[in-house]
């Protein structure tokens, strides 16, 4: 097949880069499956670029943005369907698949006129993150919510990473046959229990250590006050335990480095930054226990990569039980779950692992299967390849009885 691919994500190496490597891999994973992939990334920094450069613009944006936002993205569907169709009709694809984005409907207008199969991936709650995370921006009455549903409703079929997520497009009324749930997953290549944890372990003074890590920026929705609570209860009780954190950003990271400057935790509570995506394996290698201490959020649509990737490394997982993460581990067997917010029940489940060297090898074997045979982006490859198939087939059989 020849499939193209349009994903509207702006700052991508930033606070898009959970969705972008999703899109990343799924497409690179279609390629080695022998179809020609063309990714468009039809935003990427360039938006930023342009708005830091322009202090002019960003004069007028901080006075008007809030009342002129909905119209500049209206207008924007414009300029994306005159650069669209100039791609579309250059590459001629068998199937365009293109990234739900807020008022975005340019990609429908070309494959309704010329015919061309459509998917799309809808992989967020657009009106629902607009809601509640956006800034309060002036709006029209139920625009956004027409546009979000028109866009999927009239697609071929979508795509969805989890069952919540399909539930809120069903309730907006979108065909429930028109979605199927492809969860994220993890490149078995790169994250597998053969990755060496040397480099991290000398460069962190972690050999002869039980390491307890965390990947991920340092954000309340990812749990980082029951994290500190966490530490501060195993800490002082085991001698041989550091914790290792890997990421950066947020607005708890300042109150982890004062917890850990109050305490004179430096050598055996560690705050990595920035750690580039690939090299993210090491460092989950270097970890004997990993943490997902996710707190109780009303609406958890969301499929963890981390999840998967801590799991394909091999690792005991200790996570709250909440959303997709309560399909994918099965509690005592790949992983161990508590009731989010639980933060007693989360240390003890650590301890215990810290105390069971052979509970936490038994655990981390069953999940790198667990991954590899249900959860690798190749798995994944192979359930979009079967949607495509299916579109495709549908519209053959469609032409075939005309």
């Amino acid at each position: 097949m020849k499939i193209d691919y349009f994903n509207y994500l702006y700052d991508l190496e930033g606070i898009s880069i959970g969705s972008y490597i999703k899109g990343l891999e799924l497409m690179n994973a279609l390629e080695t499956r022998g179809h020609l992939v063309k990714k468009y990334w039809r935003l990427g920094d360039e938006s930023t670029a342009n708005e830091k450069s322009n202090s002019v613009r960003q004069i007028l944006k901080a006075h008007l943005h809030r009342y002129l936002h909905e119209s500049s993205q209206i207008f924007k569907n414009i300029k994306f369907y005159i650069e669209e169709q100039k791609i579309l009709n250059t590459d001629t694809p068998d199937i365009l698949i293109a990234r739900l984005e807020s008022y975005l409907f340019s990609p429908l207008i070309y494959v309704r006129k010329m015919d061309i199969p459509f998917i799309v991936e809808a992989d967020s709650p657009v009106v629902y993150e607009l809601d509640n995370f956006g800034p309060d921006y002036i709006r029209i009455p139920h625009l956004a919510e027409k546009l979000e549903a028109d866009f999927v409703k009239k697609a071929d079929m979508a795509f969805c990473v989890s069952n919540t997520l399909k539930e809120y497009f069903v309730k907006r009324g979108v065909p429930e046959e028109k979605l199927r749930v492809i969860t994220n997953g993890a490149d078995l290549n790169r994250f597998n229990p053969d990755i060496s944890s040397s480099e991290v372990e000398e460069k962190y003074n972690l050999r002869d250590r039980i390491v307890v890590g965390f990947v991920g920026s340092f954000h309340y929705w990812h749990g980082v006050d029951q994290l500190i609570d966490l530490i501060k209860g195993l800490i002082l009780e085991f001698d041989n335990v550091s914790f290792l954190l890997v990421g950066s950003g947020g607005p708890m990271a300042g109150e982890l480095k004062n917890f850990i400057r109050s305490e004179n935790l430096t050598n055996r509570m560690i705050l990595t930054g920035h750690v580039p995506h690939e090299s993210v394996p090491k460092y989950i290698s270097a970890m004997d226990i990993v943490l997902a201490p996710y707190p109780d959020l009303r609406f958890f649509y969301y499929s963890p990569v981390k999840i998967f990737e801590y799991m394909a490394c091999g690792k005991a997982v200790v996570s709250s039980k909440i959303g997709q993460i309560a399909e994918v581990i099965e509690h005592g067997v790949d992983g161990i779950l508590c009731t989010p917010g639980d933060v007693q029940a989360m240390k003890d489940s650590v301890r215990n692992l810290i105390l069971n060297k052979e509970k936490r090898l038994s655990m981390g074997t069953a999940a790198s299967t667990k991954v590899r045979l249900s959860y690798s982006w190749q798995k994944k490859a192979e359930e979009l390849e079967s949607l495509c198939m299916d579109v495709l087939e549908k519209r053959r059989s469609i032409r075939s009885s005309q």
